[in-house]
């Protein structure tokens, strides 16, 4: 009986285990989507000359970031 318990224990602290890594892995995923998109925009902006400091203000990215495009 012991033994199936901490069979048991074991399996449910996997599965969390399993669950918490998926959901971090989403939202790093979607932290690194958002970030993308960020450089993609300012890319674009950059080309069509906007200023970079205007680029830097609307992005979230820094002004250096925005000038290595």
């Amino acid at each position: 009986m012991l033994r199936r318990e901490r069979e048991e224990g074991l399996q449910e602290g996997m599965e969390r285990g399993i669950e918490k890594g998926m959901q971090e892995g989403r939202i790093a995923g979607i932290e690194e989507g958002r970030r993308e998109e960020q450089i993609a925009i300012a890319r674009s902006f950059k080309n069509a000359g906007i200023d970079i400091k205007i680029i830097s203000e609307n992005t979230g990215l820094s002004i250096e970031e925005v000038s290595k495009l």
